[in-house]
Parts: structure tokens; sequence; C-alpha cells
């Protein structure tokens, strides 16, 4: 059920016992609250101060529009130095695609000469088919990341700048998508230490946050999430990268965000 008071529940957990966090309200005072499910554990937290938080860790990974250029640019370099392998493979790809045509065209003559049965042939060319309807598939995927790259990266460099207000400016269901993207297992709340915590931050969203936080010698970490990124698994390459772009993108188009440029 929605909730446009309380978009962090279930989505915000109990860091005492696992449990999802839901949402209510004290009608005397009007003010909205998360509690644990768990009635033995009696963490619980005003909304508002708990949306106050999660505003604040996304503004703590929002892309500084000063440094668009210089983290595009190392993403594009570093995509296409960590993919060079990929394109290899995309030209493989088009010349397997190019030999099964080819052994098709050759199955055919050889049933209009009658050099094998009908039934060899139909067996044959439904093999061959498949084959090259798998190997074409690969080679559009193979492609198409590669012909898009410049576009996904605007896409997604622009909605890293806008997190706070994408947030904000969105209903409950946008608010919830977005939430479980940038944290794939959700946040944690702990009542005894009044902090919050995470295992799993988008790959994409780290990524930026860490090159923006080195480009302007910044202190590393999320410090809303009493972070330094120890606990986390930093991703090298930028394969785990540009599949976080391209979700990226397809939640953005999912629930018709608006990327407004500064």
């Amino acid at each position: 059920m929605t909730n446009e008071n309380a978009p962090l529940k279930v989505f915000l957990k109990c860091d005492h016992c696992g449990t999802s966090l839901s949402g209510y309200i004290v009608k005397k005072k009007n003010i909205w609250y998360y509690k644990c499910r768990n009635k033995g554990c009696c963490n619980n937290k005003s909304a508002k101060q708990l949306h106050d938080v999660f505003d604040g860790i996304l503004s703590s990974m929002m892309l500084n529009p000063e440094r668009y250029d210089l983290l595009k640019e190392q993403m594009v370099r570093t995509y296409n130095r960590q993919n060079k392998e990929n394109e290899e493979n995309a030209n493989l790809l088009k010349r397997q695609y190019e030999e099964i045509n080819q052994k098709l065209e050759r199955l055919e003559e050889r049933y209009i000469n009658e050099e094998i049965t009908q039934e060899m042939f139909l067996k044959y060319q439904d093999k061959f088919k498949q084959e090259r309807l798998e190997t074409y598939q690969r080679m559009q995927k193979a492609g198409n990341r590669a012909s898009n790259l410049e576009e996904i990266v605007d896409t997604v460099l622009n909605y890293s700048r806008n997190l706070p207000e994408t947030w904000g400016d969105s209903k409950y269901n946008g608010k919830q998508k977005l939430q479980f993207l940038a944290f794939p297992q959700g946040i944690r709340y702990s009542k005894k230490t009044d902090g919050v915590r995470t295992f799993e931050i988008n790959p994409t969203f780290l990524w930026i946050t860490q090159k923006q936080q080195e480009s302007g010698q910044e202190k590393s970490g999320i410090p809303l999430l009493n972070m330094d990124y120890a606990a986390l698994v930093v991703p090298t390459g930028f394969e785990p990268v540009t599949a976080g772009l391209e979700n990226l993108c397809s939640i953005q188009l999912s629930y018709g965000t608006i990327l407004k440029k500064k």
C-alpha cells in the first residue's frame, strides 16, 4: 500500500533484527514515524528526520556540475579501455554471422541441386537459422552498448547531479524505485546509535562519488552512512558500472523523470 508520508517504508530496515520498518502517524501530534514491525525492537524514528538524513545521503552522492566534463571523459575513456575485448568480440560475431549466411546459401544450393534430401535440408536450415538469430542478438547487444555510450553517460551524469531533487519531486513509486536503485539492499536504521548504514550502493553511483571525491581531493566516504567504502566491494572495472548505467536509463524512462540540465 502506497503512503506518500512514508516513502522509506520497506526500504528502511531495522539494524537490530533486519525487519522492514513501517510508517505510522501519531494523530495527536500529526507527526509521522517509522517503526520496526518486530515489537521487541522498539526501533522507531521521526519520518521527517529520516527523510532529511536520506536527502543528505543523496546530496553527498550528487555530482557537482563543475566536474561533469571531467567525469564524462573518465567514464568514456575507462569504458573504451576496459571493453576493448568486447569490440573485438563484436567483430568476431559479425564474421560468424556472415559465415552462417554463407552456410545457408550453400545448403539451399545443395538442396536445389538435389545433393541432399528435403528432410536433411529442413533439419540444417532450422539449425543454421537458430544460430544466426542467436549470433545476431549477441551482435546487436554488443554494438548497441558501444554506439550509444555517450548518450548513456550523459543521461546518468545528469541523473546523478539531480538525485535529491528527483527524489523530492517524485511520487511514492518513483521514490521507491530511486531508493532501491541507489541502495539495492535498502538502508538500515539503529535506534541505539541513531545512525544509518548500508551494505551495497549502485556501482555507478559509487564510481561517480569516489571519482568526484578523488578529483576534488575531498575526504573519501559518505559520513551520513558512516562509510569509508572499506565494507563495500569497489568496482575496479567498468562492466558492473555499465550495467548500472543501463539500469539507470531504464528507471528514468519508466517513471518519466525529466533530467534538468543546470
